[in-house]
């Protein structure tokens, strides 16, 4: 995307598994954060998508690359988000991992390692910026929210984080001219650039009963407590 040019100043040398996840997690729970009014037709397109989204799918493509836009890896997968606290997040390639949030609970499967990590969700949320989940703040009062106009044919919003001691700086929403959202792409604040391209996305479907629900396979390990019901 050419908006992507505009960010990269500084070179990162490696790659951090985790945090690939927690950008990812972090821009699509922007879409889930309240909305607020709005002016400017990429602004609008914003606003309309974050008030009328219950829930979506969608096939994603994510890649991730250093600040003079050289490919340090990609991975390919599905999720499925619902509000309030809900989403399972599937990495398929190259490698398996997921991460299912059940409105009580963050866990993380890593299928190659045969390792489950769990932890409450409202601590999890407390640490990461995927806090915007639950929250009911306006996007307006966590952000600076700019229109950049239409680049490549897209409508496009970019969003600056006000607190500056976080691992995420800046985020770029791309939506199509129909008001879909197409891509989004975060920076880090060494200039790291994850773009997340999504594909086949459905918005306010059904989902089925037990989605969310996480149960570990037989035989890993499970390093941590989930939080139960009435605790």
């Amino acid at each position: 995307m050419a908006a992507a040019k505009y960010w990269r100043h500084r070179r990162l040398p490696q790659i951090d598994r985790e945090n690939i996840m927690k950008y990812a997690l972090f821009g699509f729970s922007l879409l889930l954060a309240s909305s607020a009014s709005l002016a400017g037709e990429a602004l609008e397109h914003l606003e309309h998508f974050l008030s009328h989204t219950k829930n979506l799918k969608a096939d994603f493509s994510q890649t991730l690359e250093d600040s003079s836009g050289r490919q340090l890896q990609q991975q390919t997968g599905t999720v499925v988000l619902q509000r309030p606290n809900r989403f399972v997040w599937h990495y398929q390639q190259p490698y398996e991992q997921q991460l299912v949030a059940d409105g009580r609970n963050l866990w993380h499967y890593d299928v190659d390692l045969e390792q489950v990590s769990v932890r409450p969700l409202d601590e999890a949320l407390g640490a990461a910026p995927i806090a915007l989940l639950s929250s009911d703040t306006p996007l307006k009062e966590q952000f600076v929210i700019t229109e950049l106009g239409k680049i490549d044919g897209r409508y496009m919003v970019q969003l600056e984080a006000k607190v500056k001691d976080t691992d995420y700086g800046f985020a770029l929403l791309a939506f199509d001219a129909q008001g879909q959202l197409d891509i989004m792409q975060l920076k880090d604040p060494m200039g790291q650039v994850t773009t997340i391209d999504l594909d086949n996305l459905a918005s306010n479907t059904a989902i089925e009963p037990g989605t969310f629900d996480f149960v570990a396979p037989e035989g890993v390990d499970v390093v941590g407590q989930p939080v139960d019901d009435g605790l």
